[in-house]
């Protein structure tokens, strides 16, 4: 597949969703929240998602947590101007990808591997910039809802929900 750009924007306080098909639900995604070394109260910033380093805070257990396959990703602390870099490692795979408080995010290298969970930008000037390339392993949602916040997908977009 080429490389496409898909910018979604929200200019009015009404949300907005944006399907790229049928949503379909993932049972048992934990949620964790993007927090370098993994400390709370969230401390965001530049870093690399991978499976081995606790960048992220879970919610359930309370404590510092390395990235599983098919969790919920959420980046809620509030960013500077300049966005935050997040590096991917290889192939990471996530249910869903949130950004809330933080003001732009951008997903670079490696290869983001989407479930059913999709994307989604909340707030008030917020930007989800995906530069990496995207595989779709499930019909998802793409959700943007605030005014002036946007997803861009920079990255190539694969469609694995059909392969065996």
């Amino acid at each position: 597949m080429s490389n496409h750009i898909f910018r979604f924007f929200v200019w009015k306080t009404a949300p907005l969703a944006v399907s790229a098909s049928l949503m379909a639900g993932v049972a048992n995604a934990a949620v964790k929240y993007w927090s370098v070394g993994g400390v709370y109260p969230l401390e965001g910033g530049d870093g690399v998602w991978d499976y081995s380093t606790a960048n992220w805070y879970d919610t359930e257990t309370g404590a510092a947590a390395t990235w599983n396959a098919g969790d919920d990703a959420i980046f809620a602390v509030d960013a500077p101007e300049d966005p935050y870099k997040i590096t991917l490692d290889g192939e990471i795979s996530a249910n869903a990808v949130i950004i809330g408080n933080n003001r732009h995010i951008v997903l670079a290298d490696g290869v983001l591997v989407l479930g059913a969970g999709g994307l989604e930008s909340r707030g008030t000037v917020r930007t989800l910039r995906v530069e990496s390339p995207v595989a779709l392993t499930a019909d998802s949602e793409w959700r943007v809802a605030g005014v002036n916040s946007a997803i861009e997908i920079i990255g190539e977009i694969s469609d694995e929900t059909d392969e065996e």
